[in-house]
């Protein structure tokens, strides 16, 4: 009788160990954002400004007239005002600083948005 490691055992043991040793992946993903709501209270830009120009804020800030609200959606790092990675922009909203949304993002983008990565490089630690 020959003494070892039966061939299951080792078929495990090799198995096991490859799953210490993987460093890195490949693979792609796509990732859903659903929209809910949006409220801009304010009623500003990203700088702080009214939406619509000449006009500045009056009762207690609040700028008078509602925005027009697009969202640019980048899943990566951005560079240079370019995104390294996912990117979508967002149909516009006109004339509203509370949104609920619906199936669209104004009237042409789906919700939820797809953002798809091709290639997906995740790193385990």
């Amino acid at each position: 009788m020959r003494a070892g490691v039966p061939l299951c055992g080792l078929v495990g043991l090799l198995l096991l160990s490859s799953l210490f040793f993987v460093q890195e992946g490949l693979g792609s993903v796509d990732v859903y954002l659903h929209f809910r709501n949006y409220i801009n209270v304010k009623g500003v830009t990203t700088d702080n400004r009214c939406c619509d120009e000449n006009q500045h804020p009056v009762f207690g800030h609040v700028c008078p007239d509602q925005c027009d609200t697009q969202f640019v959606l980048c899943l990566g790092s951005m560079a240079s005002h370019a995104c390294n990675g996912a990117y979508l922009v967002t149909d516009v909203t006109y004339n509203a600083n509370n949104i609920t949304f619906d199936n669209h993002i104004g009237n042409r983008t789906l919700n939820p948005v797809v953002l798809h990565l091709p290639h997906w490089n995740p790193v385990s630690q």
